[in-house]
Formats: C-alpha cells, structure tokens, sequence
C-alpha cells in the first residue's frame, strides 16, 4: 500500500497490469529496457491516479508516432515521461 516507486528495468517485459489496486500510491514506475511495444499496455497504467513520473526508454512503443502524446492522454496525471517534463503545450496536443 505504501509502495510509491517501482524499478522494473532489463525483465523483457511485454505486457502491463492494471496497478491501481495493487498500487494505489504508486507515483514512480521505471521500465527501461523492456519488450513493451502496444500503446493497449501503456494505457492500463491510466488507472493509477497519482502516477507522475513514467519511464520507457528503450522499449518499442516509444518508437510509435505520436507516442507521448498518446501516452500523455492515457495517463492524465503524469507529469514527467521519460526524464523529460511534460509541457503545457504537449498537454493540450493530447
């Protein structure tokens, strides 16, 4: 229940969970370097309401056009996604 970060990094990990359950305060997840490729996978971490910082660098679904928007409108509470603030202008693309 305390749990607010999870490191998840080099598991080949390909598909998600919904967390918000499990997880209700999660605030961190970091999935570098893992076989993530689905926008579909992504968007079940939207349920996770105090999600803020969100990382998938090295996985195939940042390769996707328009990926952060996407991922911006999936996960409304995030505000950092992969090392890099989210910009207003980036928020009202999404």
């Amino acid at each position: 229940d305390r749990l607010t970060s999870l490191i998840l990094t080099n598991n080949r990990i390909k598909q998600l969970d919904d967390l918000s359950d499990t997880l209700p305060n999660v605030e961190n997840i970091f999935l570098m370097n893992n076989k993530i490729a689905d926008l579909k996978e992504v968007a079940k971490l939207g349920s996770c309401t105090k999600l803020q910082r969100l990382v998938l660098v090295n996985n195939l679904v940042t390769e996707l056009p328009n990926y952060r928007i996407n991922v911006i409108a999936r996960i409304p509470s995030l505000r950092i996604l992969d090392f890099n603030k989210i910009t207003q202008y980036e928020r009202k693309l999404a």
